[in-house]
């Protein structure tokens, strides 16, 4: 049962799709969620978990501008999950 829900996780999260994001931290643009993880990393887990306290998101779907806590999150949403984006 595992095993079946992290391949649907998988194929149902492609973060290397061309989809419009930002670094909510810093302002810095990227055109899919995959360089966007990445560059979460640069970021001191600190600054992460102090903006997630104060309920601001940690990163944006440029299309609409909303905030989410999580990349997760955000491919979970009408703009990423639309195939026409």
């Amino acid at each position: 049962m595992c095993l079946k829900l992290a391949l649907k996780f998988t194929r149902r999260n492609d973060y290397k799709k061309p989809f419009m994001c930002s670094c909510d931290i810093c302002g810095r643009n990227y055109t899919n969620m995959d360089t966007l993880i990445e560059h979460m990393g640069s970021h001191d887990l600190r600054d992460i978990h102090a903006r997630i306290r104060a309920n601001y998101g940690t990163v944006r779907c440029n299309t609409c501008y909303r905030a989410f806590d999580t990349v997760y999150n955000m491919a979970l949403h009408s703009c990423a999950t639309d195939d026409t984006v």
